[in-house]
């Protein structure tokens, strides 16, 4: 059934060399592993991932190491030919892993999770598809503040939180239950503040690891041939209902777990496909085609390349933290390789060791690739000499000392979950096992480490070195993915700005990422306007722009709708757009529904300039909506300031970066936009103080307003 739906989606040109044996080493391993046949397991996302696609529900390209099948990439599930890409099936599957009782996970996401399951619940039977179970248990900390509580009740909590910063944070290898234990053997300063209360060491190992509440993962489902009923334990809580197993508890039962992920740029990859199929209709014009879907999209644009060099990567998947910007603008990308590897790279482990200023040198050609071994110089070599993905890790343990696939594994994902009490015994071979075999790794070494420097063998190095890249790394099948993502938001950015900050903006979770894209994309985005504005974001390519603002050399413009002004609800921005034609504010007052566009709704659009086109003069306005009301106005818009206005301006308009200047000119009279300073003479004197990066409005206990405001300079 596999080979059979492969062949007749035609992803896979099995003559070429390597392909027809890849899949059969897959097939080998899906179908005839002593364990389990996932054949079934296969065909049940190949028929989800045909679904969506036939019911325009967005998919991702698959993330995680499924990314590394060939039998999911032929099958459609996944959207990177691994072959081509270099990605191992074995980091997602292998006999022995699955004989030692590892079943495979793969990562979806999808742009609407509640579609996704109802389908799977039709398909299959919703006693045969359910979520799985999660559990909190009772932390050391957490059993301290309980056990105060019930037994020394007198004991005022601030002085408990005092007792407990006592502590020194938790090794990553020390087991919970014996946290405590450690702390009170080997703190003083917390052993003698807990003397006087000891009720509570005798408690605290007993609740320790005991179950707090019951949850339901956000993603997991688990889906079975029979009624789950029959062989699982079924919670239920009103007319929802989990497996009473934890994930992990699936796997050793075997069940296998199907994760089905929500991810929002998935509805912006959405959006952004309706409005360019909007203007493509709209123009009809064989020179405008451009791309209807992810697959269309080309993987080796140019200009989208020269963008993620810019570091023009806000809204960018995966590529919009000052780290990666900052590694990004150093660097000369010539592929999807090289974005790959630039997530990979900024994660701490890399980092921490400045391995990302080494890849940054080594890429650019400022340095020469060297690996941390000659005999690892071959399988790290398209990596510039550097451990950057956890199947470099996997890979050096073989080359070096022998492991096998199942022990490289079981490396791995001890020093991803620094399991000190796996890794010892395996550290012990690993280093007797590469100096038996590479003479050379007897030598002893100067190493820095921290501000020591410190001798050690260049084995026990290497050693180090793996479990410093590995704690933090992405497996490159996952990095590809990712790194796939966020060259697909970037190529739409480049291409059809318009386009993609309208999808962003319209699927936007809230006002602070709003602010972010408005920021970000302000010269094609126009403000809610009464003139311009309908019930939803859209593009006006005939928008002539009439103030200063505007920039005219932008081919349209995002209209903001009317539910963008803050305190303006959907169901508003509807009715007001029911009655687009009015010719005057009064014409509009008579006309609108006041039940949905009441008194504080029409506050927030008066004051947010929204009616401007009718008078510009938002004092005047508001006299004119009262009299109309025949109330008087109230008091507090009586005899408003400048900066009153433009107070209330940003207040309504909370997407917009607040211009100080305007608001308080007298303050800031003297000083001006950073962005405005190379516009100066070279030889001008210029006093930079920084540039407010991030403003943070909160109130006090009096519900008086503040704010904390965050100054960035270089």
């Amino acid at each position: 059934m596999i080979t059979r739906i492969i062949k007749e989606n035609g992803r896979i040109d099995f003559n070429k060399p390597g392909y027809q044996a890849r899949y059969d080493m897959e097939m080998d391993a899906i179908c005839r592993n002593s364990r389990v046949n996932l054949a079934d397991y296969f065909l049940v996302l190949e028929d989800l991932i045909r679904y969506c696609r036939q019911n325009n529900v967005p998919v991702g390209p698959g993330r995680g190491s499924g990314a590394g099948s060939l039998v999911l990439y032929g099958l459609g599930v996944t959207m990177l030919d691994p072959i081509e890409h270099s990605l191992l099936f074995e980091r997602f599957i292998s006999k022995g892993r699955i004989e030692k009782g590892s079943l495979p996970d793969v990562d979806l996401d999808f742009a609407d999770q509640d579609i996704v399951r109802e389908y799977l619940i039709e398909m299959y039977g919703e006693d045969r598809v359910r979520p799985i179970g999660t559990y909190q248990t009772i932390h050391t900390k957490g059993a301290i503040q309980d056990a105060f509580r019930h037994l020394y009740p007198d004991v005022h909590f601030l002085e408990v939180e005092n007792i407990k910063k006592l502590m020194n944070d938790k090794l990553g290898d020390e087991k919970d239950e014996d946290y405590f234990e450690i702390q009170m053997t080997q703190n003083p300063a917390f052993a003698d503040a807990m003397r006087p209360y000891p009720l509570v060491h005798d408690v605290i190992k007993k609740m320790v690891g005991l179950i707090r509440q019951q949850g339901i993962h956000p993603c997991g489902l688990a889906i079975t041939q029979d009624p789950l009923d029959e062989f699982l334990p079924i919670r239920w809580s009103g007319k929802r209902s989990a497996i009473e197993f934890s994930a992990d508890d699936c796997e050793d039962s075997g069940i296998i777990k199907y994760d089905v992920l929500g991810l929002i740029t998935l509805k912006y990859f959405q959006s952004c496909f309706e409005y360019l199929k909007q203007e493509a209709e709209r123009l009809d014009s064989p020179g405008f085609e451009p791309p209807l879907s992810l697959e269309e999209i080309p993987l080796d644009d140019r200009a989208t390349l020269d963008a993620f060099e810019r570091g023009d990567t806000e809204s960018v998947f995966q590529f919009n933290s000052d780290v990666a910007k900052s590694i990004l603008t150093k660097l000369k990308l010539d592929n999807l390789q090289d974005l790959s590897m630039t997530t990979s790279v900024g994660r701490p482990g890399t980092m921490e060791n400045k391995q990302h200023l080494a890849f940054i040198r080594r890429k650019n050609g400022q340095e020469k690739a060297t690996a941390p071994h000659p005999a690892l110089e071959q399988v790290l070599s398209d990596t510039y000499g550097i451990m950057i993905y956890q199947e470099s890790v996997m890979m050096a343990t073989q080359i070096l000392a022998d492991f096998t696939l199942a022990e490289a594994d079981d490396v791995r994902k001890a020093m991803g979950k620094k399991k000190l009490e796996v890794l010892l015994p395996y550290k012990e071979k690993f280093i007797q096992a590469c100096q038996r075999k590479w003479p050379d790794t007897t030598k002893v070494l100067d190493v820095t480490e921290g501000d020591q420097i410190i001798q050690i063998t260049w084995a026990e190095h290497l050693w180090r070195l793996m479990e410093t890249f590995s704690g933090y790394g992405f497996n490159r099948s996952h990095s590809m993915s990712y790194a796939l993502i966020g060259y697909h938001c970037q190529y739409l950015k480049t291409h059809y700005p318009q386009e993609w900050w309208a999808a962003c903006c319209k699927n936007a979770k809230d006002a602070e990422v709003l602010r972010k894209y408005y920021q970000a994309g302000r010269r094609y985005i126009w403000t809610p306007s009464f003139k311009f504005s309908t019930d939803d974001y859209y593009i006006n390519h005939d928008f002539d722009g009439e103030t200063d603002e505007y920039d005219n050399d932008v081919y349209g413009v995002v209209i903001m709708p009317p539910h963008a002004v803050k305190g303006v609800g959907q169901g508003a921005s509807t009715e007001i757009y029911k009655v687009a034609d009015a010719e005057s504010f009064e014409d509009f007052f008579n006309r609108v529904k006041k039940q949905r566009v009441h008194k504080n709704v029409m506050k927030a659009l008066i004051f947010s300039g929204f009616f401007s086109n009718f008078n510009s003069d938002p004092l005047e306005l508001i006299k004119q909506y009262y009299g109309l009301r025949k109330e008087p106005v109230p008091d507090e818009f009586q005899n408003l300031e400048a900066w009153q206005l433009t107070q209330l301006k940003h207040e309504y308009l909370n997407f917009m970066p607040q211009d100080f200047r305007e608001m308080y000119p007298r303050l800031f009279s003297a000083c001006i936009d950073y962005r405005q300073i190379s516009n100066y003479q070279a030889k001008a004197e210029v006093h930079i103080v920084g540039r407010v990066k991030k403003r943070i409005e909160r109130k006090t206990k009096k519900n008086k307003k503040y704010a904390n405001v965050l100054v960035e300079n270089d």
